[in-house]
């Protein structure tokens, strides 16, 4: 009793020490405040962003999915950041210090949600409580948010995309005011397209005088690709793949890539044959089966099959002559002298108490 006394009070008085250091750094200016959220209108924002919301091909859903990172130690997810560049901008032109309030961001997306129905159609069959669900669109923001001003005070490797959302950035501790820009000092931000919200982003030069030419290009996203499907047919000679047989099995479709002048389409690589690896033993009957692996010394074993099920096993390190044994053992099951497994199993461990 009398040392859990002392270790209570040893423990206090630590976090006294702490607290009158922690006080006493602030005092003297060591110790710098926090930084204060930005402070934005609501409702402007909210205006801002209608333009997104109002679409049903809306190329970024607004919970935030895409974005891997979960926590601020992870460091920035700059792919994630990209693909929601759009909402990021609008944001950073009202918190151009990259800290705008929970509350505020809550609200905002209740609102959205109230008007536009922004809530992905997965979350909306499992009746998630939008409550919740605006809480963490807001957490997941605000996070997205300071990896952003994180990259801003060390920019390395900062592509032009990015660059863009950074230019509009200012540092907190230089900032003078956290009040965002009235509405005439916003940049303007280019409309939503109405176009396919997803596009294939790569430029293929047709030049004369390009060392390399391209010849096709392919998406193989889940919307384009679909792979083909092959028909594997085994025969005493061998696997064969025949496109133009008349069997009823599933098609086989044949892909053809017309490669460019002069150059002749591949073949498809011929399909391999199954490796066997069970050897069905000579003496099998009445239902009953010998199967042996022949694996790696260490792994070779052999087993009984009674009408396909499995009965019992022995292997190669249970004992020398497992071959012999479990062609003993097979024997007496089909003489009946054994009737179920637990008696083989039991036959089994008899046989092999001797040891190797």
């Amino acid at each position: 009793m009398h040392r859990a006394v002392s270790k209570h009070r040893a423990r206090n008085a630590r976090s006294h020490r702490s607290l009158a250091r922690s006080l006493a750094s602030l005092a003297s200016g060591a110790m710098a405040p926090r930084a204060r959220n930005d402070v934005f209108d609501t409702q402007a924002l909210q205006e801002a962003l209608s333009e997104w919301a109002r679409r049903k091909d809306c190329p970024f859903d607004w919970e935030f999915s895409m974005y891997s990172k979960k926590r601020r130690s992870q460091g920035p997810d700059r792919e994630g950041i990209l693909f929601y560049k759009p909402l990021v901008m609008v944001v950073v032109q009202f918190a151009p210090t990259c800290q705008p309030g929970h509350v505020q961001l809550r609200e905002l997306w209740l609102n959205l949600l109230k008007k536009y129905k922004i809530m992905s159609p997965e979350l909306s069959a499992q009746h998630k409580d939008v409550d919740q669900w605006a809480s963490e669109a807001g957490d997941k923001l605000r996070l997205m948010l300071k990896h952003i001003l994180a990259i801003k005070k060390a920019p390395r490797f900062v592509s032009g995309d990015l660059q863009e959302i950074l230019d509009m950035v200012r540092d907190p501790a230089t900032s003078s005011s956290s009040a965002s820009a009235p509405p005439d000092q916003l940049v303007p931000l280019p409309q939503p397209s109405v176009g396919p919200p997803r596009a294939l982003r790569a430029q293929v030069s047709n030049a004369s005088s390009a060392s390399v030419k391209f010849c096709a290009a392919y998406c193989k996203c889940p919307d384009c690709y679909t792979p083909p499907l092959v028909d594997l047919e085994e025969s005493s000679s061998g696997a064969s793949l025949d496109p133009s047989s008349d069997s009823d099995a599933s098609s086989v479709a044949v892909i053809e890539e017309q490669a460019g002048d002069g150059v002749a389409a591949a073949d498809p690589p011929a399909p391999k044959r199954p490796r066997t690896l069970k050897r069905p033993s000579a003496h099998s009957g009445g239902g009953v089966q010998v199967v042996y692996r022949k694996n790696p010394l260490h792994k070779r074993c052999a087993y009984i099959l009674k009408d396909g099920k499995y009965w019992v096993g022995l292997s190669a390190k249970q004992h020398a002559n497992y071959g012999p044994l479990i062609e003993l053992i097979a024997k007496e099951v089909r003489e009946g002298k054994i009737v179920d497994k637990a008696s083989a199993v039991d036959r089994a461990k008899a046989l092999t108490a001797s040891g190797p």
